[in-house]
């Protein structure tokens, strides 16, 4: 009975490997010519050739891929650079106006004195001190609404006691306003 051993193409086999086989198994028994032979022709396998036609639309494919993606980061390179000129640009104004703001006009009013619907007294303070303080009336004519609005508390207008708290009185709306923001 004769051995046979196929060795074609598909099995992954280099005819070296499948000659050394073959002797091994003893399926070879005369010398074989190994030189290559220009009339041999492969026999085209059908599933090779559809094996090579899916790679090469697979990598048409993934070229095409390749051209959109590198497409792509070329717009966003460009709308990178164009929101880092955006950025320096603001980033200039900025710097512009905290220069502005840290520099004070000259023109600007000083602030109002705060005024108060209260008021803790001092050693030493009058009705008519009192009244003077810019943050209370600035004026010290008022002195006498200071008295009625606080009867309770006074004993005697020309002592006050320090540390008493005192209500102010506001005469209109516009002062009753200020003192409350």
């Amino acid at each position: 009975m004769k051995r046979t051993m196929a060795c074609n193409r598909g099995t992954g086999l280099t005819l070296w490997a499948c000659v050394l086989l073959a002797s091994l198994a003893g399926c070879v028994t005369e010398p074989l010519d190994l030189q290559p032979n220009s009339e041999v022709k492969p026999e085209p396998n059908p599933d090779v050739e559809a094996s090579l036609t899916e790679l090469g639309i697979f990598i048409s494919t993934l070229r095409q891929r390749v051209e959109d993606t590198e497409t792509r980061m070329a717009r966003l390179e460009r709308d990178i650079r164009a929101m880092r000129e955006i950025l320096e640009n603001q980033s200039e104004m900025l710097a512009q106006l905290q220069g502005e703001i840290e520099e004070p006009n000259n023109t600007v009013a000083p602030p109002l004195p705060e005024r108060r619907n209260t008021y803790r007294v001092q050693s030493g303070d009058t009705l008519l001190s009192i009244a003077r303080k810019p943050e209370i009336y600035g004026d010290s004519s008022k002195w006498e609404l200071i008295l009625e609005a606080n009867r309770d508390l006074i004993e005697d207008e020309t002592k006050l006691e320090p540390g008493i708290v005192l209500f102010i009185p506001r005469e209109s709306e516009e002062e009753k306003e200020e003192a409350q923001s």
